[in-house]
């Protein structure tokens, strides 16, 4: 739980948009999951899941106009000394099932909207 109060507690200042840093997605085996709304560049962002002393990070590459959505980083954090500390990392890029209602498919659909994609 130490990972997901620091997650939860690194920012939740809201944007000059008035649109909060994370965004709570739901929980996925019972951690929470976060959509990182300040992380997104082009149509790549980020999700936390918080897994009681470690986190995950996914780094997500939304393909708008195709309606499909890879991971392209996948990243597990441990604590030391109340820090997060970088335990394994896999950049190997993996096509994942498009569902808007999905922990996964949620945040493309943000990122998709705000670039402006057709059709969203």
């Amino acid at each position: 739980m130490i990972v997901a109060s620091t997650v939860f507690s690194l920012n939740r200042v809201a944007s000059a948009q008035d649109v909060p840093r994370y965004i709570y997605l739901g929980d996925h085996e019972g951690m929470p999951v976060l959509f990182d709304t300040e992380s997104q560049s082009g149509t790549t962002c980020k999700i936390y899941i918080g897994n009681g002393k470690k986190m995950t990070e996914i780094t997500l590459q939304a393909s708008c106009n195709e309606s499909r959505l890879f991971i392209i980083n996948y990243a597990l954090y441990g604590v030391d000394n109340n820090r997060l500390k970088l335990v394994s990392q896999d950049t190997k890029v993996e096509e994942v099932e498009f569902n808007p209602k999905t922990i996964l498919g949620a945040p493309m659909v943000a990122v998709c909207k705000k670039i402006g994609a057709s059709g969203w």
